[in-house]
Order: C-alpha cells, then sequence, then structure tokens
C-alpha cells in the first residue's frame, strides 16, 4: 500500500469532526466534586449569571439587562434563547458581545460583512475541514454583528440552526447533511440609515434592517438600541474615561475567570425541572405573549409577534433556574423571564401596564 493510500480521505476527516461535535453534546465535562462545591458557593455569593453587569463589560454604562440575557444565553445552547440586538452605533452592544467572548468557552464573535472561506458553516481546504462559527460553537453561543449583511447561505444556515439544532451544507466538494448547531444566536445590526430616526413603533419597523420583518419572529428578544439623551452622554462619558484611565472592563479576578469558564461548561448540561404549579405558570407565559399579539395587531408594537416567544420566554425561566443551579423551575424565573421580554418590547411599543393587569389576574386566585 503507497503512503497515499495511508492517508486520511477528506471524507474520513469530515466524518471523524462531525463524531467530534455529537461527543461534545453527549458527554458533559466531568467536575471534581470540592470544584462543583466551589463552584456552587461562588454562583451562590456572586450571582454572575443573574447580575453580570456588576462583573463584565463595565466600562460600556447602561443595557444591564442585554448583559444579563448574553450570560443566560452563554449558559443555555440545549434550551437556546436567540436574541438580536439593533441600535444606533456606538451605544455599546458589539463591545458588550465581545467581552463575552473574552470569558466565554466555545462562544465567538463575527461580522457578517467579513466572513472567513468557512464563514459560519464549513469549508474545505484540500483535504482539510475548515471550521465555521456554528459549528465552532456547538453547545455555546455565537454573536454575529452586522447579521443583515450575512451573505444568503450562511444566513439560512442560521435559520436553520435556530429553529431545528443544525444546518446542512451543499458546496463545491463538500457536502454533509446534518451538521449539530446546538447554539444560543445573539446577532446584532444598525437600523435602516444606520440610526433611528424616532423612537415611535411605526417608524422603527419601517427602519428594520431585514428584508422581511419575518425573520424577527425567530428571535426570543428584540432589543432596540436608542442613541442618549445629552445628559445620559455626559454620564457615559464620564463614566468611560475612568475605565480608560486605568479601571479593569471586567472585575472578576483570575480565580473569578476560571470559576465562570468552568461554571459555564457544567451548567451547559444542568437541566432543571418543570415542578409544581405548571398550569399556573403556562398562563402566565401565555397571559404575556397573548397580550403582545393582542397589541401588535392593533399596530401597537413595532415587530410581529408569534408563538415562538411562549418557547423564548420558557427557556429564559430555564436559564434563571440554571443561572442559580436550582433543581425545577420556579414561579419566581417564570416572573423574572417575563420582566426580561417585557422590558425588551417597550422600546418596540408595547404598553407593560395591560400585561401586568393580567398577569395579576392569574395570580389572583393564588394570593
Amino acid at each position: 500500500m503507497s503512503r497515499d493510500e495511508d492517508k486520511p480521505t477528506f471524507e474520513d476527516m469530515l466524518e471523524e469532526f462531525l463524531q467530534d461535535l455529537d461527543e461534545r453534546e453527549n458527554h458533559p465535562p466531568k467536575l471534581r466534586s470540592e470544584k462543583q462545591e466551589e463552584i456552587r458557593e461562588w454562583i451562590q455569593k456572586r450571582h454572575p449569571f443573574v447580575h453580570p453587569e456588576r462583573y463584565i463589560g463595565k466600562d460600556i454604562k447602561g443595557l444591564d439587562e442585554f448583559k444579563q440575557v448574553l450570560a443566560l444565553t452563554s449558559i443555555s445552547p440545549f434550551s437556546p434563547i436567540h436574541v438580536v440586538a439593533i441600535g444606533d452605533p456606538a451605544t455599546g452592544k458589539s463591545q458588550i458581545a465581545q467581552a463575552f467572548q473574552d470569558l466565554t468557552p466555545r462562544t465567538r464573535y463575527c461580522l457578517g460583512s467579513k466572513m472567513t472561506a468557512a464563514g459560519l458553516t464549513l469549508a474545505r481546504l484540500g483535504n482539510r475541514v475548515m471550521v465555521g462559527v456554528l459549528p465552532a460553537c456547538h453547545i455555546g453561543a455565537a454573536y454575529i454583528d452586522e447579521f443583515n449583511l450575512t451573505p444568503p447561505d450562511d444566513a439560512a444556515a442560521v435559520l436553520s440552526t435556530m429553529q431545528d439544532g443544525y444546518f446542512t451544507v451543499d458546496k463545491a466538494f463538500l457536502k454533509a447533511d446534518y451538521v449539530p448547531a446546538k447554539v444560543s444566536i445573539v446577532a446584532m445590526a444598525n437600523p435602516r440609515g444606520d440610526y433611528w430616526i424616532s423612537a415611535n413603533p411605526h417608524q422603527i419597523r419601517r427602519q428594520m434592517p431585514f428584508r422581511s420583518l419575518a425573520l424577527l419572529t425567530r428571535f426570543h428578544i428584540i432589543y432596540i438600541v436608542l442613541r442618549p439623551s445629552v445628559e445620559e452622554f455626559g454620564e457615559i462619558s464620564e463614566h468611560q474615561l475612568k475605565f480608560h484611565m486605568g479601571l479593569d472592563s471586567c472585575s472578576f479576578d483570575e480565580r473569578e475567570r476560571e470559576l465562570w469558564k468552568s461554571a459555564v461548561e457544567a451548567l451547559r448540561y444542568f437541566r432543571p425541572k418543570w415542578g409544581g404549579r405548571t398550569k399556573t405558570k403556562r398562563r402566565l407565559i401565555a397571559a404575556f405573549t397573548m397580550e403582545a399579539y393582542r397589541q401588535e395587531r392593533r399596530r401597537g408594537v413595532a415587530i410581529p409577534v408569534s408563538p415562538r416567544l411562549n418557547e423564548g420566554v420558557s427557556n429564559l425561566a430555564e436559564a434563571f433556574a440554571r443561572a442559580n443551579m436550582r433543581e425545577d423551575i420556579r414561579m419566581r424565573d417564570v416572573m423574572e423571564a417575563i420582566r426580561l421580554a417585557v422590558n425588551s418590547l417597550i422600546a418596540c411599543g408595547l404598553d407593560p401596564a395591560p400585561v401586568k393587569k393580567r398577569l395579576a389576574e392569574v395570580l389572583k386566585p393564588h394570593a
């Protein structure tokens, strides 16, 4: 047998790579009991996944709930939370994403307008498999900036990933029917025209940077990020200068950085269960999503509301339980998830008062 015949073929290498992805999905990291206890104590003391704004991206003033959602997405690949932030340039959304990337395993930040040869999927270079962002982030999170400029083939793979947890590849010399990609997607973009003309919901709807508003129904959380007022700009400038003059944008020490990474890896495989009062929890989520849908149909909300919002709130509630290392998803987790979802939609025109009224009606028999 010749030496060339001993070399693995590209097909062999691709099959081995796909098997490695399956291994990653089915084999959680093994931690010593002492390490598990150290992580548990640290989480209970510092609450890093519930209040990441206290520790990560501290050079960016504001957007605390966006930071919170990014922390929850980082530990939720099996019950993914897909987020899109659409806002004016220089508001900090990209810097926050990069700050989380620097700390978090299997998390990548990329620009939709500047893809590598592999892009978000896979490519072939001779006998090598070039790995794109989505498979690299399998059992993790992907941050895609300038999402509206993503090439069509890559955008299609993202949508498949969001819906099914995998994508297919059909390129010259490379075909794969199933590439696992259990990934939470965080997309970012500027509005059409780069800056929001106004905060009016109708104007926001007209300035969405995507060809179809139906794309937004794939996301669970939608943030509209507006430029600060003059007063807010002054506070932001003062805050930013402090950090440029010596303060660190992350207040974790080296030990806590490693604890964060270990905790992320472990929590991604942590699966809390829906415990008691599930009927009430379902009714709470449904009351919120029904009211959001009602307001959208009346043209009061700038984005389309779909049944996927139920899934998003449920996954957020599960993430809150996971972030606190609780075995069961409690009522407080559901209410925190609804709070985040409501607050994200206020800039889109949602009136929170009717939502609160409907939630109170659901909870009244249990008061």
